[in-house]
């Protein structure tokens, strides 16, 4: 399903509404629907930053592993530009983090407690080095500036050495007893990134 606005079409892939059916009907209503948000929220952070900076986009779609922003243009809008959109999303989830911890503290929910903790693992998670994530472009444009021979192959690897480092510490939570559905299924989304966008 496809929406066409002025600037720019928004597009609902399939898979974006077949992962939220299978949220809701394995995770829970409420806490499925407030991770959903907080990462919708964290791509709002990449958009919003995208506009401060005058990018041009061309379509945002929507899908079950992440959302895509294209550009019009393609175009760089500048290093500082292009580092502050990439840590957009996590800027948002660490806020968003830091803001419901404090709701938490004052007058303690349900509805705070787990926002707080979903904004800041997805803000955790966005910091690994792993290929599609945000780090990873924030290390692209770094190893730009620095003029880096070979950038891809650099990040390859370092994503590759992280992906490896994450399975083993989970498989090592696991022998331990202290692993659980979520932390083999974020494993599992690493691994699928990697493997991806080799």
């Amino acid at each position: 399903m496809t929406l066409e606005f002025r600037r720019f079409r928004l597009r609902f892939c399939f898979s974006f509404f077949a992962l939220l059916s299978l949220m809701l009907l394995c995770g829970g209503g409420t806490v499925a629907l407030l991770c959903f948000g907080a990462s919708l929220l964290h791509e709002c952070g990449h958009l919003l930053f995208l506009s401060v900076f005058h990018a041009d986009v061309r379509l945002v779609s929507l899908g079950a592993g992440r959302i895509l922003i294209d550009r019009r243009d393609g175009g760089n809008c500048g290093f500082f530009a292009e580092l502050m959109i990439a840590l957009g999303g996590i800027l948002v989830n660490l806020l968003l983090c830091v803001v419901f911890g404090i709701s938490y503290a004052l007058r303690p929910s349900r509805t705070s407690g787990v926002m707080c903790v979903v904004n800041g693992v997805l803000a955790f998670l966005n910091l690994l080095p792993v290929r599609s994530l945000d780090c990873i472009r924030v290390m692209e444009l770094l190893l730009q500036r620095c003029s880096a021979e070979q950038p891809d192959l650099i990040l390859n690897r370092v994503s590759s050495a992280t992906v490896c480092l994450f399975s083993a510490f989970c498989i090592c939570l696991f022998c331990c007893g202290l692993g659980n559905p979520s932390l083999a299924a974020v494993c599992v989304y690493l691994i699928f990134l990697h493997w991806k966008t080799e």
